[in-house]
């Protein structure tokens, strides 16, 4: 006798405490991000001189010298959170992840035909992804335990065989299979025909 339930993951870990490629940076507005970002690693000379030009002139710039530096995802605003939010990346830790020499720009070609933009911006927005769903508590775990019936007293004992949290999104069925031997599969199934209706804010629970 066994049954599998899935359960709101309410203390789940901050995704940006893992070994993350991309920085996260919030501010009141894109603009606010990139000025921020951009100033504190701008090359002027004086840089008080460089808030005697025009506004505009001085966000061109900062937008310029940003755009050569970084790969940054679209702005994005998680539920709950009035503030927009980007990650970027300089293309230092970039090469540094693909272990590529000093002299590769964001247009070089990786191994599996990718230009270095292109994979960085990949992995960036699987963070923002991931960040999204941790923010806006779309988060999982799930219990697998195994009954044994008591004939004496005609009631079930329930042991836990597996217990794992830390899921993101409706996907999350499908990634507690890794954790299970194949026999918990239909079960988990059966859980994500759940997941798939949109119905997967509240506890699933299969048996068999």
């Amino acid at each position: 006798m066994k049954r599998f339930a899935i359960h709101h993951d309410f203390d789940p870990m901050n995704p940006r405490e893992w070994d993350n490629l991309g920085t996260l940076f919030e501010g009141r507005s894109f603009s606010s991000i990139v000025e921020s970002v951009a100033y504190d690693e701008c090359e002027y000379d004086a840089p008080d001189e460089c808030f005697d030009e025009d506004d505009e002139i001085i966000h061109d710039k900062l937008m310029e010298h940003f755009e050569q530096r970084f790969v940054y995802t679209d702005p994005f605003i998680p539920c709950r959170d009035a503030r927009a939010h980007v990650l970027y990346c300089p293309i230092e830790d970039a090469r540094k992840n693909w272990n590529l020499p000093d002299t590769a720009q964001w247009d070089t070609e990786l191994d599996n035909g990718e230009t270095l933009r292109s994979a960085t911006l990949r992995i960036l927005e699987g963070e923002e992804k991931e960040y999204t769903q941790w923010a806006e508590g779309d988060c999982y775990g799930f219990t697998a335990e195994v009954g044994t019936h008591c004939e004496c007293c005609d009631t079930v004992k329930w042991e836990t065989q597996e217990s794992v949290w830390g899921f993101y999104g409706p996907d999350a069925p499908e990634h507690m299979k890794e954790h299970l031997t194949e026999e918990w599969h239909e079960l988990v199934d059966e859980a994500q025909k759940v997941f798939l209706l949109g119905e997967y804010t509240y506890d699933t629970e299969t048996a068999s």
